[in-house]
């Protein structure tokens, strides 16, 4: 049995509140006792549940029915008692003595001084000789200031390239014909790694052609796209879509998955041909507040489940050499592999001066149904595919 002490640890290594001593001894404990790992794993589950709880917001009137309460119910509030003070009155006679102890102290003191420091006086010569004074020294001129050592021209380039890092935008914006290249890959896997949701705004040549493209990436990726009858002609081409725009919305994707759909999109001929006279951009961007609130409006959400940015934090995922044996492992695994989660992504078609009715679109009620909570620390993507 846990001491309440190991527990106190495992709590406060949760939170990550330990030093590097206590995370050793912790570490150690969770690899011998089977008993700290379920405890640990306990409060991972609880932290997340209580993460996932919906935010509670006080009504607008609040204060209002609490005065009114108040008024209705003749409340008052109480006055705070007050102790009593007990007057001691003090006898005129022991202030009369108190006063003349003091003054006779105070002249008794005064005697004894005045009479050392005359006899001290009286030992002295008659003539004191004063010391002779100081001749002041001459001030000396202020020393020459020492030349300032030359900079090293290595520290300009250092701060520039310094701000340059905190100066680096927040969005991305290339052409289809650079997506690939290791410049603009290497700054679409950073950028995916500083949020959870983002905004991907793209004109390509084939819009309809990328649509297809995404929904076999993503198929391979375990994640099922939906798409209403209507949208599903419009990207087969079935149906002129020069002036419509796609949007594609899901959820707890990974930063590389993301990467991967970027990716596969600038590699394929048939959604941006070599030869084409103007080959299209992409921008990537976190995802505003407004553009949330824009897509949960096309989803037919309610105030109560309105999208929310997912949380950065992850459950605490430590080495499975740390918290188990060799057979362990092997079962988690296996667990693992039946317990993949279904993950799906809808598509809707967007025409101008129209407007999208989430209760008549059969694939949006099938998202609707099918979606689960966002896991901490995934991406909400929104992929918005123009005409070039």
């Amino acid at each position: 049995m846990l001491s309440e002490r190991q527990s106190e640890l495992i709590s406060a290594f949760l939170d990550g509140e330990v030093t590097p001593r206590q995370r050793k001894v912790v570490l150690r404990l969770l690899r011998h006792s089977s008993e700290a790992r379920a405890l640990l794993q306990r409060l991972q589950e609880n932290a997340f549940t209580l993460h996932q709880l919906p935010t509670k917001k006080l009504p607008d009137d609040f204060s209002q029915r609490v005065l009114g309460t108040i008024r209705a119910r003749g409340l008052r509030p109480e006055r705070p008692a007050t102790l009593p003070l007990r007057s001691r009155s003090i006898p005129a006679w022991l202030g009369g003595i108190a006063a003349a102890a003091v003054l006779f102290l105070v002249a008794t003191a005064s005697y004894l001084f005045f009479a050392g420091f005359t006899n001290q006086i009286q030992a002295q010569n008659d003539v004191v000789e004063l010391p002779a004074p100081r001749e002041r020294p001459e001030p000396k001129p202020d020393p020459e200031p020492e030349p300032e050592p030359a900079l090293n021209p290595l520290v300009p380039q250092v701060a520039l390239g310094a701000l340059a890092e905190f100066a680096e935008p927040i969005e991305i914006q290339v052409t289809w014909d650079k997506v690939n290249k290791p410049e603009a890959k290497t700054r679409v896997h950073k950028e995916l790694k500083q949020d959870t949701s983002y905004h991907v705004k793209m004109s390509l040549p084939n819009h309809g052609k990328a649509v297809q493209n995404l929904q076999t990436t993503m198929r391979k990726q375990g994640i099922t796209v939906l798409m209403d009858p209507k949208t599903k002609n419009l990207v087969d081409g079935k149906q002129p879509a020069a002036k419509t725009t796609f949007v594609l919305y899901t959820e707890n994707l990974e930063p590389g998955e993301v990467a991967a759909l970027i990716e596969q999109l600038g590699k394929d001929e048939k959604v941006v041909p070599a030869n084409a006279a103007h080959r299209g951009s992409m921008l990537l961007a976190p995802m505003a507040t407004e553009q949330r609130e824009e897509m949960s409006d096309h989803l037919g959400l309610k105030k109560e489940k309105r999208l929310v940015k997912p949380p950065q934090e992850r459950r605490l995922e430590l080495p499975m050499a740390v918290l188990m044996d060799p057979q362990e492992q092997a079962k988690v695994k296996v667990k693992q592999g039946n317990k993949q989660p279904p993950r799906f992504a809808v598509v809707l078609a967007v025409m101008p001066g129209a407007s999208v009715n989430p209760t008549a679109n059969p694939a949006i009620q099938q998202f609707l149904k099918n979606r689960k909570p966002p896991t901490p620390g995934t991406l909400q993507v929104v992929m918005v595919l123009n005409q070039a």
